[in-house]
C-alpha cells in the first residue's frame, strides 16, 4: 500500500508507520485519525515528539490509557484537539433525507458548524 501511495503521489514523504511520521523534525502538529485502539498510544507519542495534536475520537478506550495521554499533554505544552463531528445530529439527517428526495437542489459541495455555549 505504501508503494502505491508513493506510486500516486511521487512528491508526498512516504512513512510506514505513523512513529517515524511524528518523529520527521519539520513537523509542527499531526493530525491523528488511525484505528480507535492506536489514538491514545499516537497521541501520547506526537506530544512526547514535541507535536501539536488533533485527534480524532475516541480519546482512548479505556481509562488507564485516557488518563496517560491526558498527562502526555499537559507535560508537553502543546496544543491538544479532539476532532468532534455531528453526522447522527438530527439535522444532518435532515439534510440527508432531503437530498435523497432531492428537495434541496443540486449538492455541489457543503459545510457546516455547530455552536454550543
Amino acid at each position: 500500500a505504501l508503494a502505491q501511495a508513493k506510486q500516486q503521489h511521487p512528491n508526498a514523504r512516504a512513512c510506514p508507520d505513523y512513529e517515524e511520521l511524528i518523529g520527521l523534525p519539520e513537523l509542527d502538529a499531526v493530525v491523528i485519525c488511525l484505528p480507535s485502539q492506536l489514538h491514545a498510544e499516537a497521541a501520547a507519542k506526537a506530544f512526547a515528539a514535541g507535536r501539536h495534536v488533533y485527534l480524532e475520537k475516541p480519546a482512548a478506550l479505556d481509562l488507564p490509557s485516557a488518563l496517560t495521554l491526558e498527562s502526555a499533554w499537559k507535560s508537553s505544552g502543546k496544543v491538544g484537539m479532539m476532532g468532534f463531528n455531528y453526522r447522527w445530529h438530527p439535522l444532518a439527517g435532515d439534510l440527508r433525507q432531503q437530498i435523497r428526495l432531492q428537495t434541496v437542489g443540486t449538492l455541489v459541495s457543503g459545510r457546516s458548524s455547530f455552536c454550543s455555549g
